[in-house]
């Protein structure tokens, strides 16, 4: 049975300690600590009955607060939030992003962003999440492919004048009668470690270097000298290794098609990393790409300064993130680099 939560004075909560909320928004991750902390500060604005729920007030506070600010939904211009909990404790933040000029699919469910900026993070248990609006049915399904699926708290928030109403249910309530990996003869699930399932370790051979794109020109030119390209191809090998060393938070059950992304800003070398996080719907399925971007969204750059995108695949797998990535790169930052590189998993 859901429960039903008003705190009527939620504008006041808001406006109260809206430095505060805006701070933390803005680093979209909280530790444990930073979580207590701002719970401490809610507690005083609470009536007493509202007090046993201080946790899910709290993350309702933050859920429909300034965080909206950071959606990128150029074609909508609908803004959807959330924010994941752990095992840990910690507190990740999402929001949607979406891609003008490609199809409604590519984009990010702030529901999706917040789970991998969570995986990303450390995290391996997906305890609760809350979100506003309501999840739709695809982010209900990728909520399913997690580990914590089973027991996890669902949380939904909406603002109607000064009040927040929380909504708090399980998902199997939100997902009856569900497809999951089970379904599919699969035991891991999203988010755990191979340790923790009981998978090997994946054993990664780089063999080969893909073709080099951008809108501009190759990044190996005939016109280059030879010194300059050996630089080139060191510093792409230096991105592979980047990509390589994540390939094991790589979740693809289904398939068998891990893969990773590296991005690298112009200017300082500043490096993303993302990893495919499969589903067994398929379509809610999260790109490598998708989840650097959430990295790099939440660490508030710009697209524009992306230099270059380097994809680390398995050859001849399936499933390849190769024409899709480097679509969506040259969308948002015409000038940058896309390098494809293969591996060997035997």
């Amino acid at each position: 049975m859901a429960t039903e939560l008003e705190v009527k004075n939620a504008s006041l909560i808001l406006e109260e300690n809206r430095e505060l909320f805006e701070a933390l928004t803005r680093k979209f991750r909280l530790t444990k600590e930073e979580v207590e902390t701002t719970k401490e500060k809610v507690k005083g604005f609470l009536d007493v009955d509202l007090l046993p729920h201080l946790h899910s007030v709290t993350m309702g506070l933050l859920t429909v607060g300034s965080i909206k600010g950071f959606c990128r939904p150029p074609i909508s211009h609908f803004s959807a939030t959330a924010i994941s909990e752990g095992e840990k404790g910690e507190w990740s933040f999402g929001v949607n992003l979406e891609f003008e000029g490609h199809p409604l699919n590519a984009s990010v469910h702030a529901e999706q962003f917040s789970i991998s900026n969570l995986y990303m993070g450390g995290e391996h248990k997906l305890i609760r999440i809350s979100t506003s609006p309501a999840p739709c049915g695809h982010c209900r399904q990728f909520m399913n492919e997690c580990n914590g699926r089973e027991d996890l708290i669902v949380q939904m928030n909406r603002m109607e004048g000064s009040s927040l109403f929380l909504t708090l249910s399980s998902l199997p309530q939100l997902l009856p009668y569900n497809f999951s990996p089970k379904d599919l003869g699969c035991k891991i699930l999203l988010l755990q470690t191979r340790a923790e399932s009981g998978e090997p370790e994946l054993p990664v051979t780089l063999i080969s270097s893909s073709s080099t794109s951008s809108t501009s020109s190759s990044t190996f030119s005939s016109s280059s000298s030879s010194s300059s390209q050996e630089e080139e191809e060191t510093s792409w090998k230096d991105l592979e290794e980047k990509a390589k060393t994540h390939l094991d938070l790589a979740y693809a059950p289904h398939t068998h098609s891990p893969s990773s992304v590296v991005i690298e800003m112009k200017e300082g070398g500043e490096t993303f990393s993302g990893v495919y996080m499969e589903n067994a719907a398929y379509n809610p399925s999260l790109s490598p790409l998708h989840v650097a971007l959430s990295q790099l969204v939440a660490s508030h750059r710009s697209y524009s300064d992306i230099g270059r995108v380097l994809l680390l695949e398995k050859r001849g797998a399936p499933v390849s993130h190769r024409h899709f990535s480097q679509a969506i790169v040259s969308s948002i930052s015409p000038s940058a680099l896309f390098y494809t590189s293969l591996f060997d998993s035997n």
